[in-house]
Order: structure tokens, then C-alpha cells, then sequence
């Protein structure tokens, strides 16, 4: 291409530095792009999945931790990220689902109890928040709990198989004996109905409040009609690249031609 960019008067010397940084470049998105699938693989089956808003130092920290060996620091590092202050700004990002603005009163008690330890209190709520809000998007009428719900979108960090269809597998995994040991996952069925007495703890609460989060990301799309992908654009052909290269230079005529013109009030005005 170079030589034929030449052709047309271009300078090229921009074009052969960016592309001299390619191999970098490459290399650092496709390191990035891994980072969801390397973290939903260590810890989506201990109830946490990654999302467009979760601080990805974060994500990467406990990745290498776990990878490492230390899965349950890495574990103890993600319920520490939650803290109030996270909770609180995340909660903000929340008003920005039309759906969530009703719940949003609601969701501010459970955050007091939250920040006051009270996790019995806690958890209840944000789990029938997050049940209510997919409910009232989801096209089928289905709660995040519900049997066959799937909350995919397209091009979202968090709504697919390996993010929110897996949490919702592991949240709604079937708890028939009462148990008094302290659990780490937020089983709906168990603590809605009474059998496990065990989810009075902070790892269960920061998870319920991380699975809220990760939920905005296939809530909005739902409210900007982004479910599914959209049409593909025609493939610009040769011609087309030739014909915008030939506007551009005609436009850097035209702008090297202008010239201000000096307006006098009263006589141009």
C-alpha cells in the first residue's frame, strides 16, 4: 500500500512508525482480550464473573495470584475490592439502567447494612433486586433464578455463557437439607427458603452485590435494544479506499487555499 499511498502525494513516514509498533501492540490486545475467559475459568464456579465496570488491575491481580497457587487469597483479595466505597460508586453506575431507578431507594438500605456488617439483612435484598430487575427486562418475563433464563447480548463482557448463564447455574443450584455451616456462594433457593443459615458473611454479600453489577452490563443493552448484533456494512472495495483517499487531498487543497476574511460592523454586518 505504501507505494501507492505515495502515488497520491501522502506522507507516509506516520504510517511506517504506527506500524512499526504493531507487533506490541498485538501482542498487549491479545493479552487483554484473554483476560475475561482466564478469569471467569478460575473463579466463575466460586460465584464471581467479570464485567465492563470491574477494575481490571484488579481482575489481573487475583488472576496471576490464583494461577499461582493461591486461589482463596485470590478469592479473599476480590471480597476486600468490595468494599463500601466500591459498593457505594457502583451502585451510582446502577441508576443508569431505567429498570433498576424503583429499586434504587431499596438498594440503598441494603448498601447501609452492608457498610454496618449486617449481611443478614443484606443479602435477601440485593438478591430479590437482581431477581425483579431481570425480570421486568427479560423479554420471556424470566427472574435472574428463573429455570431457563438466558442473559446473553452481544458484544458484553459479562452476558454470555461463560459470564452471567454460568453465574446463574451456580446461584440456582438446588439446596434441599438445612445446613447451619457457613456458605460462600449466594444459593438463592437455600437462603430465600430458609435452609441455609450459614450466608450471614461478607464473601456472600460482596457476591450478590458483584452479580448485580455484572448485570447492568446486559441490563442497558436491553434498554438500548443492543441484544443482538447489528446488520454488517458492505466491505469497502479498492475503489472506495482510492476515492477517499483522492477527497482527502481534495479537502487539504480547499483548506490550504481559505483564507480568513475580515468582517467590518456595520458595513458586512
Amino acid at each position: 500500500m505504501l507505494p501507492l499511498l505515495r502515488l497520491f502525494g501522502i506522507d507516509v513516514s506516520q504510517i511506517k512508525e504506527a506500524l512499526a509498533n504493531v507487533e506490541n501492540l498485538d501482542r498487549m490486545t491479545e493479552e487483554l482480550a484473554a483476560i475475561p475467559d482466564r478469569f471467569n475459568d478460575l473463579f466463575a464456579k466460586r460465584g464471581w464473573i467479570i464485567y465492563d465496570l470491574m477494575n481490571l488491575e484488579v481482575a489481573k491481580a487475583t488472576i496471576v495470584k490464583a494461577e499461582a497457587g493461591d486461589i482463596d487469597g485470590a478469592e479473599a483479595d476480590l471480597v476486600n475490592y468490595y468494599n463500601a466505597e466500591t459498593v457505594e460508586w457502583k451502585l451510582r453506575t446502577m441508576m443508569g439502567v431505567e429498570a433498576f431507578r424503583p429499586r434504587g431507594p431499596l438498594a440503598e438500605k441494603a448498601f447501609v447494612d452492608y457498610k454496618e456488617e449486617r449481611y443478614h439483612a443484606c443479602v435477601p435484598v440485593v438478591l430479590a433486586l437482581l431477581d425483579g430487575l431481570v425480570n421486568e427486562l427479560h423479554e420471556k418475563r424470566r427472574g435472574f433464578f428463573a429455570e431457563e433464563v438466558n442473559l446473553q447480548a452481544w458484544d458484553s463482557i459479562a452476558a454470555h455463557d461463560k459470564g452471567l448463564n454460568a453465574l446463574v447455574k451456580i446461584f440456582q443450584t438446588g439446596r434441599y437439607k438445612t445446613t447451619s455451616e457457613t456458605i460462600t456462594i449466594p444459593y438463592r433457593n437455600g437462603i430465600l427458603h430458609g435452609m441455609d443459615l450459614g450466608y450471614d458473611n461478607r464473601m456472600v454479600a460482596a457476591k450478590s452485590w458483584a452479580a448485580l453489577f455484572a448485570t447492568r452490563d446486559w441490563a442497558l443493552r436491553v434498554e438500548q435494544g443492543l441484544l443482538q448484533a447489528p446488520p454488517k456494512e458492505p466491505k469497502e472495495t479498492w475503489g472506495d479506499l482510492f476515492r477517499q483517499i483522492r477527497e482527502n487531498e481534495e479537502d487539504k487543497v480547499l483548506l490550504g487555499a481559505w483564507k480568513p476574511r475580515v468582517l467590518v460592523i456595520g458595513e458586512d454586518i
